[in-house]
């Protein structure tokens, strides 16, 4: 939940600001550019306070969440399990890896569990998931919500679930500032492509497979799944663009992931990117800050 939102009343013609959940109406631009200068300095100024004031690291788990944290765990150990029987690497990313890193399992306010594979391993888990949920009457396996394509363990009757994410490789093997430049253009052409191409309101769930074909189809177009070369033998790894990754942290060097460590999590060890400091703090920046964003993973 964001504090401040700001829309448009297309009826009415006014224009609206929504702070913690209450309606404030302007009619003038000026007026709420000015408005919202000063929230955002009373923000700004809020948000400091609390982080020299306190500490993320020292927040208590929220009692409410604490039984559906340790039901999504159950995810976590089938993809665990399934790995160690199958040969297939996995770690923990994103807001999962940063709990365990902070808090030594989930982060006090979140509920759900973030994992990572390589895009070969990835397309093997997912055949495994559904033969083992297939007839589970609490847990079902997905490849799109929301027209976000990573694999996700959903529960059937509660908001939880666990979110396995691709990652790919790129042909090269030093990420110089202009091979990175190079890799992100052609991030962004791909799906800009895609998604012109192909809007949301013309996409169906029941079409999964064309979708993820001409997802596939636009990746190789620009590049981003070519045969991967065998004397390279530390790519340069990137999160796929089946799921639109928001932050500026896409690309990263082999060595930040392989191999892989271990860290606790909830009173387990699971497996965890190489330098997994480095790696959370690109993409979350300072782990020991509160987000503005109160609904932030981290």
């Amino acid at each position: 939940m964001k504090i401040i939102e700001k829309y448009y009343d297309k009826k009415n013609k006014r224009h609206i600001i929504k702070i913690f959940g209450m309606n404030i109406t302007f009619t003038k631009k000026a007026k709420i550019r000015e408005e919202l200068k000063e929230l955002r300095e009373e923000v700004d100024t809020l948000h400091t306070i609390i982080n020299m004031m306190l500490n993320p690291a020292d927040a208590k788990p929220v009692p409410e969440l604490r039984g559906y944290q340790l039901k999504v765990l159950e995810t976590l150990n089938v993809i665990d399990q399934i790995c160690h029987d199958n040969k297939l690497q996995y770690w923990l990313d994103f807001g999962t890896l940063l709990g365990a890193i902070r808090h030594k399992g989930f982060i006090p306010w979140d509920d759900d569990l973030d994992v990572c594979m390589l895009r070969d391993d990835y397309d093997k888990i997912y055949p495994l998931l559904l033969k083992y949920f297939e007839n589970n009457e609490e847990w079902f396996v997905r490849k799109c919500e929301f027209f976000h394509f990573q694999i996700r363990i959903r529960h059937k009757n509660m908001n939880l679930g666990l979110d396995i994410f691709p990652v790919d490789k790129y042909n090269q093997e030093n990420l110089t500032p202009s091979v990175k430049t190079e890799l992100l253009d052609k991030m962004e052409r791909a799906k800009n492509y895609f998604h012109k191409k192909h809007p949301k309101k013309s996409l169906s769930e029941d079409h999964i497979d064309y979708i993820l074909a001409e997802l596939l189809k636009t990746q190789q177009k620009f590049g981003l799944r070519l045969p991967y070369t065998p004397n390279i033998e530390k790519p340069i790894l990137f999160y796929g663009l089946d799921y639109p990754h928001l932050w500026e942290y896409k690309c990263f060097e082999y060595d930040t992931i392989f191999p892989l460590e271990k860290i606790k999590f909830e009173g387990k060890s699971y497996p965890c990117p190489n330098q997994y400091l480095k790696h959370i703090t690109s993409i979350y920046g300072d782990i020991n800050k509160f987000p503005k964003k109160l609904g932030a993973h981290f």
